[in-house]
């Protein structure tokens, strides 16, 4: 840790994130719902990890903010490139928290939701129309995610 400048601190349950001033997060604690971000392979055999360890996922981006539930994760990042704003999550989609369809879906590594904030369907065409306006802030707690625009 002492090659780090740390900016943010997030806690809560059994999970820890620090935000670094390089814009990188670094994760610890347990594995139960894959709060981790690691390949399935290695997410079913390791339940908890000492250390904090960099998310990889997040090379190309400058992480803004992290929100740790029980069972998921959201990080809202801007892409270094394109400074396009990105909302990613990762656990149990047990209520649809993910915006996935699938309620008993797992998602082990960081997915792309920014999408389910942004698209409008226009009513008139039910064509995908997407909103200039960027996430701006984001929260979660063990049933829901929140989004401001």
């Amino acid at each position: 840790m002492i090659f780090h400048k740390i900016n943010k601190l997030f806690s809560t349950y059994h999970t820890n994130a620090l935000v670094t001033d390089k814009g990188e997060m670094l994760i610890q604690g347990t594995n139960d719902s894959n709060q981790l971000a690691l390949p399935l392979a290695i997410s079913q055999h390791l339940r908890y990890f000492p250390e904090f360890m960099k998310i990889d996922a997040f090379n190309d981006y400058f992480v803004k903010d992290v929100q740790i539930s029980e069972q998921i994760i959201n990080v809202l990042c801007e892409h270094k490139t394109t400074r396009k704003v990105k909302l990613f999550a990762w656990g149990v989609n047990k209520y649809g928290q993910l915006g996935l369809p699938d309620n008993t879906y797992i998602q082990c590594e960081p997915l792309d939701i920014t999408h389910l904030f942004i698209e409008i369907k226009s009513i008139e065409t039910e064509d995908v129309i997407f909103d200039e306006d960027e996430i701006i802030q984001i929260s979660c707690g063990s049933n829901h995610t929140l989004v401001l625009t």
